[in-house]
């Protein structure tokens, strides 16, 4: 029994990292979604290995998981000092293990699986809950910032967001916010400060490395259906994170830890978590028919901590196609 291997190239053959694949990864992430929602996975809290040097990579993350009968880890790291040297920030592998010998039969690079389904849970929570906003504005000029917006361009040309007229980008650094508008045919509108974003009918995607919160409720209360999708989880103030009329999450119990801003509310008496929506029951209760729970006039914020139910049935897609179409690098056992 040999294990099949499978870099980016052979994802980029499959089309997963253009438009291809988009509509079947967002059925398999919704899919892993609700089976965490009905118990049928079972997903141990992420575990972190740090450094004790700043100039050492700043953490790998350990998400392991079984989904029904997909089993395996997913082992990442994060080394923001690469991009100074040209390498990339992430580098990591998706293990896949049979579920009844335990035997590996697949190894996948981790990194575009994880770029693909952290925008691909953002696009889900929009897409069935939020989908009429005009504007969409990706806070954060870098790989996520890009994947995020792959994605919103497919969702508006199937017809997902129907009232998507303009995407605009903020970055720190104003120069990297100016490379990013200039790399796509598109007309993106570059942001100078906080205070340009459109009050009314506005999507916002953070995308950034915020570790200290820096977004009070002056950027929330007065924007009218305002939609946050806050996928760095740090850049809302509790106050700021408080302000919003309801607050979502796809594990509660994942994200509401490490000083998270979803945290700091909790600490700071300003969120009960036991209000927190999540998303796996918001899946299971759309299936069943039952009403969306925002009112369009109201304001939300998603909190997406990215579950290893998302790399983990992706993951299997990716190796089914290949598998079915003789891709991929066959190792020894």
């Amino acid at each position: 029994m040999g294990i099949l291997y499978i870099n980016e190239a052979v994802m980029r053959e499959l089309g997963l990292l253009d438009q291809k694949m988009l509509g079947s990864a967002w059925e398999k992430l919704a899919d892993g979604l609700v089976a965490f929602g009905e118990g049928r996975a079972n997903l141990p809290l992420d575990s972190y290995l740090r450094t004790p040097s700043d100039t050492q990579f700043d953490r790998i993350i350990a998400k392991s998981g079984v989904v029904e009968d997909i089993a395996g880890i997913k082992w990442i790291a994060s080394a923001p000092l690469n991009t100074q040297k040209g390498l990339p920030r992430a580098t990591g592998l998706l293990i896949l293990n049979d579920i009844v010998t335990g035997f590996v039969y697949s190894i996948l690079d981790a990194v575009p699986i994880s770029n693909v389904r952290t925008a691909g849970c953002s696009m889900i929570f929009l897409k069935h809950f939020r989908p009429n906003f005009k504007r969409a504005v990706i806070f954060g000029a870098g790989v996520h910032g890009r994947e995020h917006y792959r994605q919103l361009i497919y969702g508006k040309e199937a017809g997902h967001f129907p009232n998507l007229e303009e995407v605009c980008v903020y970055d720190y650094y104003p120069e990297s916010a100016e490379k990013f508008s200039s790399e796509y045919a598109e007309d993106i509108t570059v942001l100078r400060d906080l205070g340009d974003v459109p009050q009314d009918d506005t999507a916002i995607i953070y995308c950034t490395n915020a570790l200290v919160p820096y977004v009070g409720p002056e950027h929330v209360n007065g924007y009218n259906r305002l939609t946050a999708v806050h996928m760095s989880l740090r850049d809302y103030t509790a106050e700021g994170l408080a302000a919003f009329d309801y607050c979502a999450s796809d594990s509660t119990q994942h994200v509401a830890k490490a000083k998270t801003s979803v945290d700091l509310a909790s600490q700071a008496g300003l969120l009960d978590l036991d209000t927190v929506h999540e998303l796996p029951q918001l899946l299971i209760n759309e299936r069943a028919g039952k009403p969306n729970p925002f009112p369009a006039e109201s304001s939300v914020v998603f909190n997406p901590m990215g579950l290893g139910s998302h790399d983990l049935m992706l993951g299997r897609h990716v190796y089914e196609l290949a598998k079915e179409g003789g891709l991929g690098i066959e190792l020894p056992v």
